[in-house]
């Protein structure tokens, strides 16, 4: 082997980057509805669509960029539904919103909870 060849030789092993998130993530598309509050007088309401879900957290889009730090409260129309069920499920998530641009909004889960609504729905 040539000495010029010797000092362009790789290392045995390549170190790949590592994950950072904590939850994993799953690609689902559900629409919802947001209501935002905490930084603005009247609390911002509006429609979108999930990303992706994780047990700590919700990518999702609203079409414009939303207020980084609000007290969020989503509620996604989940698709579970059996025959014999006469109601719905419906996810209500709070938490905060973390980061925000055009394309989606990240917002850190702080409780989660599965509500029946519909008729047949008690409660």
């Amino acid at each position: 082997m040539s000495p010029g060849l010797a000092s362009t030789r790789l290392p045995a092993t390549i170190a790949l980057p590592t994950e950072r998130r904590t939850y994993c993530r799953f690609p689902v598309r559900l629409s919802l509805r947001f209501k935002l509050s905490g930084h603005q007088r009247i609390p911002l309401e509006g429609l979108g669509n999930t990303l992706n879900l994780s047990t700590g957290g919700v990518l999702f889009s609203a079409g414009q960029s939303l207020p980084v730090g609000s007290d969020a409260e989503l509620s996604i129309e989940w698709p579970a539904s059996r025959a014999d069920c006469p109601f719905r499920l419906q996810l209500t998530i709070v938490g905060t919103v973390l980061r925000s641009s055009e394309t989606g909004t990240a917002v850190r889960i702080a409780q989660w909870e599965f509500h029946a609504v519909g008729p047949g729905a008690s409660g």
